[in-house]
């Protein structure tokens, strides 16, 4: 029995008691006949709200349910837009080359089989290029083309711009090898132009400067001679290394030493066969005491 059930049946029993209204017994008892009646008449209606509303849940249960059907479901191209209804949801890519070597790229939310998705968009929406900045040993990072061929770029896009979307579309990171400076240092030598090189390229050696009164002996760096075979990955300065030689003695003499960036070294002596030359010999006595024997020797 429902609730407007039992208070129909109080209001029988009531009127069966000809209970007096005007007492006040009556007037209470009538009074809350008509509670519980104008109750039992909401609660009705409530029930009524109820299942219209389960109705309407359901109704919206069965149209997610297609619509989630629909998101996961890929097009007769096995592409990666999503179709829903009337709507249509574009993927968005962030790629690279040599992708194994390059750190920092843009974070994928979606994988599907095995392609990383930046994120989905509806027709018209706005995608904002990401803060992330790649790096890739030994390259500059330029920017991402949205083309296939970067030169039909009108720009390379930059964290903060924007594109507005109206299909799939692939950010490929554009890269540039890095440059250096090879300088070069004469040490008072003739000027030496420096090199701009490639990364992982070689520099070109150059003609051999010249100094007074000196022979070159070398680019160097870091202490030793340098090999112009050597990749370049990084700013360098080759030194050049000098030998300086000096003479001295008279007109029938000469005593020819070697200087190397400071360094001297005795090369020997020469002699004329008209020059006399006294050779001193120290050595000992039996007592200790120093013994000087000079010998002359003529040409």
């Amino acid at each position: 029995m429902g609730i407007s059930e039992k208070v129909a049946y109080l209001k029988g029993l009531a009127e069966g008691l000809a209970l007096d209204t005007e007492s006040k017994e009556g007037k209470l008892i009538a009074a809350i006949i008509d509670v519980l009646d104008n109750m039992a008449d909401e609660i009705a209606d409530m029930q009524d709200e109820m299942v219209d509303i389960e109705d309407g849940l359901d109704a919206v249960s069965d149209d997610l349910s297609e619509v989630e059907e629909s998101l996961y479901e890929l097009d007769d191209e096995d592409d990666t837009n999503f179709l829903s209804g009337n709507l249509v949801f574009y993927s968005a890519r962030f790629v690279t080359e040599d992708s194994e070597h390059v750190t920092g790229m843009p974070n994928a939310e979606y994988t599907h089989n095995a392609v990383a998705v930046y994120d989905y968009y509806l027709d018209g929406e706005t995608i904002t290029i990401p803060d992330a900045v790649p790096e890739r040993y030994g390259y500059d990072f330029l920017g991402w083309s949205v083309k296939a061929v970067p030169a039909e770029n009108d720009k390379l896009l930059k964290a903060g711009d924007t594109v507005t979307v109206d299909g799939d579309v692939v950010f490929t990171a554009q890269w540039k090898l890095k440059e250096y400076t090879v300088s070069f240092d004469s040490k008072g030598g003739t000027k030496v132009d420096s090199q701009i090189v490639e990364h992982g390229s070689t520099a070109t050696k150059p003609g051999n400067p010249h100094r007074n009164d000196y022979t070159f002996k070398g680019w160097y760096l870091d202490g030793k001679k340098f090999d112009f075979s050597t990749p370049i990955t990084g700013d360098i300065t080759l030194v050049a290394r000098w030998a300086t030689k000096t003479s001295g003695g008279s007109n029938s003499s000469s005593d020819t030493t070697t200087k190397d960036n400071g360094k001297t070294v005795q090369s020997g002596k020469t002699f004329d066969g008209g020059i006399a030359l006294y050779v001193g010999l120290s050595v000992l006595s039996a007592t200790g005491s120093a013994l000087v024997i000079t010998k002359k020797k003529r040409g």
